[in-house]
């Protein structure tokens, strides 16, 4: 898998498939911004959060962003979105994994 220095959006990559997922690119090189509902560990009864993934991928070397978003919330999806692209100028990869009811705004994506 070519992604080294891609830049790749992963949500719900506090738990389930999206932090292999996140960790997976990651561990091929690319720059990572993590997105979920929970930040910190007790933000949820579930256990996983942002803030652990992150240390994960940054163990590996690899720069990473953590943004907390709720994708049903334009306005954390734009956020998302501009965060990436003001960290690291662009987006080359984007994987919604996120668990979703209900209207989703990833189409902000550029």
């Amino acid at each position: 898998m070519n992604v080294k220095d891609k830049v790749a959006i992963v949500t719900g990559a506090s738990r389930g498939m999206g932090k292999p997922m996140a960790l997976r690119l990651a561990g091929h090189g690319a720059k990572m911004v993590i997105a979920a509902r929970t930040l910190n560990e007790t933000d949820s009864d579930l256990p996983g959060s942002l803030s652990q993934t992150a240390a994960e991928i940054r163990a590996l070397g690899v720069g990473v962003t953590a943004v907390r978003c709720d994708l049903t919330v334009r306005e954390d999806v734009e956020n998302l979105c501009h965060t990436a692209l003001e960290k690291y100028g662009r987006i080359d990869i984007v994987v919604n994994n996120a668990r979703l009811f209900g209207k989703g705004y990833m189409e902000c994506l550029p």
